[in-house]
């Protein structure tokens, strides 16, 4: 199952999705406080997991941390109520236009792409990789696997779409990322069930858009 980072969590929000957590009147605090410019030095860290800010009220400036929790996200200040307080809502509803901010700018394919991916972790054989093939304006943009080759950083060479996803030569995927072999073949069933699917040995940009409305949040 594909799992959201902190930023998409913030993104998909809602005003009531915060007012469930903290309830009506700490929500209605916090979006003054943000309304207010109260928010500084809002940032996230290196993989997205996690944001800090401090959040200045009454002459006092508290850091305020947001993290991905298993089910919500997790809050913390460093005021008297430690959490779910004013400044924790007034940090998530920066955090929250600055994620939707970004998610603007970030093609949707791409973002679909960093799911199937994943991000920094560690892996337990070797990583797979994705080319976009662009090169002809007049031909759709496709999906290109690769893998680690022994001369090259990356090689084509036994890493096409039916090596990868053909089950009967086991020795193909010998060593590969599990992780990564399971996501390019259930990305690859779900392209063929696309309404784009053309090709056996093709992934489409376009296939891949739709494997995201035919849930791959599954995955």
């Amino acid at each position: 199952m594909v799992s959201l980072s902190l930023s998409e969590t913030l993104a998909s929000l809602s005003d009531d999705d915060v007012m469930a957590l903290v309830g009506p009147a700490t929500w209605a605090n916090g979006l003054r406080l943000a309304r207010s410019g109260a928010v500084r030095e809002f940032s996230w860290d290196e993989v997205g997991e996690r944001a800090e800010a401090r959040v200045k009220e009454g002459g006092l400036t508290y850091r305020v941390r947001v993290e991905q929790g298993a089910l919500r996200p997790s809050l913390s200040c460093a005021c008297p109520l430690r959490g779910d307080c004013p400044h924790a809502v007034a940090m998530l509803i920066v955090g929250r236009e600055d994620a939707r901010e970004k998610r603007r700018v970030v093609p949707e394919w791409s973002r679909i792409l960093e799911q199937m991916l994943g991000g920094d972790r560690d892996h337990l054989g070797d990583p797979l990789a994705l080319v976009v093939d662009a090169h002809d304006p007049g031909v759709e943009p496709s999906l290109v696997p690769l893998r680690r080759g022994s001369s090259s950083a990356w090689t084509t060479k036994r890493a096409s779409w039916l090596d990868l996803t053909a089950t009967q030569w086991a020795s193909v995927t010998d060593g590969l990322d599990p992780t990564h072999v399971s996501l390019m073949r259930e990305g690859y069933r779900l392209s063929r069930e696309s309404r784009s699917w053309h090709s056996r040995t093709e992934v489409t940009l376009s296939s891949l858009v739709s494997m995201r409305t035919r849930g791959l949040r599954a995955l």
